[in-house]
């Protein structure tokens, strides 16, 4: 059509467009070769996040050094959100209080198991060592499976088991006496919450 419009031979035309297609695609060819020397390598091109493993809401490298973090131990996390609720619940007005007396059976079985799990975790220690030492023993050839570092460490110090032994039992000796103190509970359920704990905390 162009051809026409133009009055363009049109064998020309095609041996034209076949020689701009050549000199296009020519790897001798100089400004091609300018060209590809001024473009960037692929490795310079692509992000890095490309080459990354999705972790939670970020990037992490598929290949990581080996880090030691310090965690929170389970023992210490679990105690730590109990006392949180009762030291913020024991200054609540009554009427904000009822409801918690309400469930106060179940506050007292969350007090009992904190300290269950305080009270029992160098013995939970001493076995999950063993056990750790025992497998290594019975398996010698299964490197594998193994950390470099194959070491059993505590999370947990005695000082801080202690200390949080300590703030759990006042916390929530104040918890329940404030119950107690605002009429929301009665003789008979404060005996019975003594014997779900094992010891009086409301006493004073």
């Amino acid at each position: 059509m162009i051809t026409r419009c133009f009055g363009i031979d049109g064998n020309k035309f095609s041996r034209a467009k076949s020689a701009s297609r050549k000199a296009v695609n020519d790897l001798n060819c100089p400004p091609c070769n300018t060209q590809q020397l001024t473009q960037p390598p692929l490795a310079l091109v692509i992000p890095l996040s490309r080459f990354t493993s999705r972790v939670g809401s970020g990037s992490a490298l598929v290949v990581r050094r080996r880090s030691h973090v310090h965690i929170m131990s389970y023992v210490i996390e679990q105690t730590e959100s109990l006392l949180r609720v009762l030291e913020r619940a024991a200054p609540f007005a009554a009427h904000r209080l009822a409801g918690y007396a309400a469930n106060a059976e179940f506050w007292a079985s969350e007090v009992r198991h904190c300290r269950e799990l305080l009270d029992g975790y160098f013995g939970r220690y001493q076995h999950m060592k063993q056990g750790t030492e025992d497998y290594l023993r019975e398996h010698p050839d299964s490197p594998k499976w193994m950390d470099a570092d194959t070491r059993t460490t505590r999370s947990t110090k005695d000082s801080e088991t202690r200390e949080m032994r300590r703030r759990l039992d006042e916390s929530a000796g104040r918890f329940f006496r404030r119950l107690r103190d605002t009429e929301l509970l009665t003789d008979v359920r404060i005996t019975e919450l003594e014997r779900l704990l094992g010891h009086e905390i409301i006493e004073g």
